[in-house]
């Protein structure tokens, strides 16, 4: 059989709100990596993802990325702004108002 890989251990560097005009968004800053990649340079993953309103990815899903990716990485994951000042909504980093999301814009739902 094969030889089981060491466990992916995960480190919080950093888990925070930015606040601004664009409303709140919530991110997350984590280490994925083995003993043993320590010392390697790290690849920097940025997940947009799809689990917005104010829930972030489970450990689960940055063991498994990692894992496939063989190598310490560095997650950067922030969650769609939510309550805008005017009113304007997000998905997945891009901003349009109500009316921009009408009429079969794609994902753009408003």
């Amino acid at each position: 059989g094969r030889a089981m890989s060491p466990p992916t251990s995960l480190l919080v560097w950093e888990k925070a709100v930015l606040t601004g005009s664009f409303g709140r968004s919530q991110y997350q800053v984590i280490e994925a990596g083995t003993p043993e990649q320590q010392k390697e340079a790290p690849w920097v993953f940025v997940w947009l993802h799809g689990c917005d309103g104010g829930s972030l990815l489970a450990d689960v899903y940055l063991r498994a990325f990692h894992h496939r990716l063989g190598r310490r990485t560095i997650f950067v994951i922030p969650v769609s702004p939510s309550g805008a000042e005017d009113k304007r909504k997000y998905w997945w980093g891009l901003g349009f108002t109500s009316a921009q999301g009408k009429g079969g814009n794609g994902f753009i739902f408003g």
